[in-house]
């Protein structure tokens, strides 16, 4: 027998029961503004990942990883499901 899959959302919200997760997990969210702002901030500037990278000095592959990620994750762009804790 197989098991249902676990979405993100499911797990975040079990790990988010142990203090001490939930302590780090919380300890995180000012990281996450900026990659938050950086990004709002790309797109009203109608900026590439490419300008980004050019205007910071940011290698452009980590600035994909990054912001794929958030939106993978659902913490930002079409696929949000949830507000930081």
């Amino acid at each position: 027998m197989m098991k249902e899959p676990v979405t993100f959302d499911a797990y975040l919200d079990e790990k988010l029961k142990n203090p001490e997760f939930k302590k780090e997990w919380d300890a995180l969210e000012p990281e996450f503004q900026i990659i938050r702002a950086i990004i709002e901030g790309r797109e009203a500037r109608h900026m590439t990942q490419a300008d980004l990278a050019a205007a910071t000095g940011i290698n452009q592959a980590n600035i994909s990883r990054t912001a794929g990620l958030f939106v993978r994750l659902g913490l930002f762009g079409q696929g949000r499901r949830r507000a930081f804790t």
